[in-house]
């Protein structure tokens, strides 16, 4: 659901809630750390503080590990300096260039070569999350921005995805990726 959140099709309060309102409803409390260490035998973790970078001990009666996940730039150059799409902030980043681009693209001062390079948008990764933002990216300047920005010709907008395999959608039967 992210890919629509980062266009704006979905709101992101559809998709997550409070951790602390969670949290409170089962007469909890949410502290934002950096876990730094776990002493299982006192039942304990050292935990850091992003903000201030002080350290304590926190307590708990039951332990989650939960480990998250990073970006896989499967090796190709050049991705770290590109958008994630994986955190509510990374769609809503991605949202703003994207508005940004179309802005700077319908300025009178903008010309030809720039404009064009503004409507470029290009997706790397041509699995499940790839093929849906481009989708999604395509949908909003083909069919929803337009009325906005009149300046923008469809002619002028391109969407390229990237994929260093055969076909997209490799990983799901040939019927769904043809």
């Amino acid at each position: 659901m992210l890919p629509s959140a980062a266009v704006g099709t979905l709101e992101l309060k559809s998709l997550m809630e409070s951790i602390r309102h969670i949290v409170r409803r089962v007469n909890g409390h949410y502290l934002q750390a950096s876990a730094e260490k776990v002493l299982f035998s006192e039942k304990l973790i050292k935990v850091r503080c992003k903000n201030t970078n002080k350290e304590f001990y926190v307590p708990y009666d039951k332990l989650v590990i939960a480990v998250g996940s990073t970006s896989n730039t499967h090796g190709v150059k050049g991705l770290q300096f590109s958008n994630q799409l994986k955190t509510a902030e990374d769609a809503i980043e991605i949202r703003r260039k994207i508005v940004h681009n179309i802005e700077q693209a319908c300025l009178p001062t903008t010309t030809d070569e720039e404009r064009k390079k503004l409507l470029s948008f290009v997706v790397c990764g041509a699995g499940p999350t790839g093929v849906e933002v481009a989708a999604e990216i395509f949908d909003l300047l083909n069919e929803d921005l337009p009325r906005h920005f009149p300046r923008i010709l469809r002619q002028e907008i391109s969407i390229h995805i990237i994929q260093s395999r055969s076909h997209i959608l490799n990983t799901y039967d040939k019927t769904i990726s043809e």
